[in-house]
């Protein structure tokens, strides 16, 4: 996919990609006392409300009121790998859509901020040391076993989605499946279906030279299977029904059922509406659903948001959205509004670096189609020279050299 067809929904949230699993099942209320339910509630609702920080608060309380449980531990590694997903801008709907996605020589993300990676892993542990001890005590406590499945996730997920490494992935992946398989036998228990509905997916997206490791470890790997247990998540699970909804995002986009995707974007950004990457990505779907005009009125409703200071909005940074703004009139063939919109990302004093790169190569292909090569050239030789983001680099070298494969 090209970076021009990237960049109208490349936003972190995508983030979640795989990985925005908190399988809680809907009998939660069985496995948490009362208060400690209602602050896992909280901080989940934090986290897709973007306020990570207010989350990791509320879960580092959770853990200094109860040292040897292990569930804040459990929750603050899913709010620290959450946060860096969602800072991550090569991250987006569009990559997962990508076919080398499930690839096994997947491109990593790299940059994975390492301090943080050494937190998210010390606190797995934790979590999986506390819960296993209190299994030495009672062998049959599903609030252990449903800790560590949680655990053992956000490891297989942090792998998938920022490492790129799905051999760790399926190793973590096998005991956390092994875990919500278990739980999942109560028919009861639909948010476990979350974590078997995405491995049975994965499993059934993979080629053949890996899809025989998911066998032997169990995987029974079906596409629509997957999407079964998914949407049976979505419409009955209790804490887990919105993370369903944001895996059938992904997977709705990479199968091109766009439609589908937007709907649930919709639902999730009514219950959200300080998430505004989810606007921004029913934006992006808007243009890949060949509907420009919607994609320039919910651009421009963002804007207005982003001007007026509104939660969360006020955290977008301009230029990158000038530079949705130009892509989305080149979709409606407005190319003068196009090229003006690049020129006002460059003209932001406070311009980010991975901005600029894209307003000069998407700049450069609006000048080409106006039939101004030379000019479209000066921007191309610019992104060519800037760091590399998201693949601008290559980009901007074969528009350099269309002739040359």
């Amino acid at each position: 996919m090209r970076l021009s067809q990237r960049l109208p929904i490349r936003r972190c949230r995508a983030l979640l990609l795989l990985a925005a699993l908190q399988p809680l099942p809907a009998v939660a209320g069985d496995l948490f006392p009362p208060e400690q339910l209602a602050r896992i509630h909280e901080g989940l609702r934090d986290i897709y409300n973007l306020d990570h920080e207010r989350a990791a608060a509320n879960f580092e309380r959770m853990i200094a009121d109860s040292p040897d449980d292990p569930a804040g531990y459990a929750y603050l590694a899913t709010t620290l790998w959450r946060r860096e997903l969602s800072e991550k801008q090569e991250l987006s709907i569009d990559r997962f859509a990508a076919s080398d996605f499930f690839a096994e020589k997947a491109r990593p993300l790299g940059n994975v901020d390492p301090v943080m990676e050494a937190r998210f892993r010390q606190l797995s542990e934790e979590a999986i040391t506390r819960a296993k001890r209190r299994l030495s005590r009672t062998a049959d406590d599903k609030t252990s076993l449903f800790l560590l499945g949680l655990t053992y996730q956000n490891l297989a997920s942090f792998e998938v989605s920022l490492k790129r490494n799905w051999w760790a992935a399926f190793r973590y992946g096998t005991r956390a499946y092994g875990y919500n398989r278990d739980l999942s036998r109560d028919p009861q228990f639909y948010d476990a279906r979350l974590a078997i509905g995405v491995y049975t997916y994965v499993a059934g997206s993979l080629g053949w030279s890996v899809r025989w490791l998911a066998l032997l470890m169990g995987y029974r790997g079906s596409q629509e299977r997957g999407k079964q247990e998914l949407e049976m998540a979505a419409r009955q699970g209790q804490l887990a029904a919105d993370d369903a909804r944001v895996i059938l995002v992904l997977i709705h986009t990479r199968e091109h059922d766009y439609q589908r995707a937007y709907s649930y974007l919709a639902e999730l950004l009514k219950k959200y509406p300080r998430n505004y990457l989810l606007q921004l990505d029913m934006a992006g779907m808007a243009l890949l659903m060949k509907n420009p005009d919607q994609a320039i009125s919910t651009y421009q409703d963002i804007l207005r948001k982003h001007e007026a200071l509104q939660p969360n909005y006020q955290k977008l940074e301009r230029a990158a959205l000038y530079n949705r703004l130009g892509v989305a009139f080149r979709a409606r063939n407005d190319l003068s509004a196009s090229s003006d919109w690049f020129r006002r990302a460059l003209a932001q004093p406070t311009i980010s670096v991975n901005a600029a790169t894209l307003a000069h190569l998407e700049l450069g292909k609006t000048l080409d189609l106006m039939g101004r090569r030379a000019d479209a050239i000066a921007q191309y030789r610019i992104a060519a020279a800037a760091p590399d983001f998201a693949g601008s680099r290559q980009e901007a070298q074969r528009l350099l050299h269309p002739h040359v494969r």
